[in-house]
């Protein structure tokens, strides 16, 4: 495929994933913030944690399991 056609395909794309934002009225009083209790926090983290152990394919390639799990530990803790 020639480099102005897969250029063309990028800014297309780009195009159509951000313009539907532009149209969305705004609201006149802001979003409430949501407020998770600590036993929220550590469960969200624990999907985190899943998630992104089970769908990066080369998360151990720099970093060391052990490492991942002392700084994802320490985290935890300090949820």
């Amino acid at each position: 495929m020639p480099r102005w056609k897969k250029v063309l395909m990028g800014i297309t794309l780009i195009a159509v994933t951000i313009m539907p934002a532009f149209g969305q009225p705004t609201s006149a009083q802001p979003a409430e913030p949501i407020v998770l209790s600590p036993a929220e926090l550590a469960q969200d983290f624990a999907v985190f944690r899943t998630a992104l152990e089970e769908a990066h394919p080369g998360i151990y390639r720099y970093t060391s399991k052990a490492d991942f799990d002392a700084l994802f530990s320490s985290i935890a803790a300090r949820l």
